[in-house]
């Protein structure tokens, strides 16, 4: 299991929509040079940063700086319409990257399982010919029965899990089930860590972020029945920092976050 960030993990240094952004974006050279800095060795650049939106030569530049720095890029897409994925192939030859983590639903299609299978397999041949994974994301929009279905029809060793630690509490669903369903085909593992507590008015709960370690999640079990499946997937940093006060606050707290969380994994995949 090597470990790694994701832009996720810097989600307000990128910048929120809706919120104020940052003086300076964060770009996926700066992220390369963080990974460094951090000593993790994967940077995993998703949807929040869409490489489908930069040049050629913009993205040879990261391939290179990437190589220099020693530091394994993975990326990360919405949508499993076959032209959006076969972009993204293309990026990620660039790249050298071998995995593309994708959620099946996006602004511009929401497909049935059925239909998700049909596109997936249209591009497969592509994607197994490069050496390059497909791995599903588990979201608040799908559950991991959907899932579940989706990668055994499929059935095959390209296409598997990105699995998230806590997205699936949005779709009414237990962590902890949710993990020992997916793991056997787990690809890609995004760590993250919550807490759950009610507010001070007592009506319903506040699912919140933490730093790993410091929330709900049992990050041990989760690390031990992964790999009781004999998967070894990437473990990749995800946060879900609250916003505090102003951008500048909420982009420190940020990057405590993630400098704690990464130490902690630390600790946990030294002694697995």
């Amino acid at each position: 299991m090597l470990l790694g960030i994701s832009s996720y993990a810097y989600t307000w240094s990128i910048g929120v929509p809706g919120y104020p952004l940052p003086e300076k974006k964060m770009s996926p050279l700066d992220l390369i040079k963080m990974a460094k800095e951090l000593g993790v060795e994967v940077v995993q650049i998703a949807d929040n940063i869409p490489l489908h939106s930069f040049g050629r030569k913009e993205i040879e530049n990261i391939g290179k700086e990437a190589k220099k720095q020693g530091v394994i890029l993975e990326l990360g897409t919405r949508g499993v319409i076959p032209s959006i994925l076969i972009e993204y192939l293309e990026i990620a030859k660039l790249l050298e990257a071998k995995l593309l983590r994708v959620l099946l639903d996006s602004p511009d299609s929401s497909p049935t399982i059925e239909q998700a299978v049909e596109w997936i397999r249209s591009v497969l041949s592509d994607f197994r010919k490069e050496g390059i994974f497909i791995a599903i994301e588990n979201h608040d929009l799908r559950t991991s029965k959907e899932l579940l279905e989706l990668v055994r029809r499929i059935d095959d060793p390209y296409v598997g899990i990105c699995l998230d630690t806590a997205n699936s509490i949005g779709a009414l669903e237990n962590p902890y089930e949710v993990i020992k369903v997916l793991s056997p085909f787990t690809l890609c593992l995004h760590l993250k860590d919550v807490e759950i507590y009610r507010p001070k008015h007592q009506q319903g709960f506040v699912i919140e972020g933490r730093p790993l370690g410091r929330g709900k999640l049992n990050i041990r079990w989760i690390l031990e029945t992964v790999k009781s499946f004999g998967r070894d997937p990437n473990v990749i940093l995800e946060l879900w920092v609250p916003f505090t006060e102003s951008i500048d606050k909420t982009i420190e707290l940020e990057r405590m976050w993630i400098r704690e969380s990464v130490e902690y994994a630390k600790q946990l995949l030294a002694v697995l």
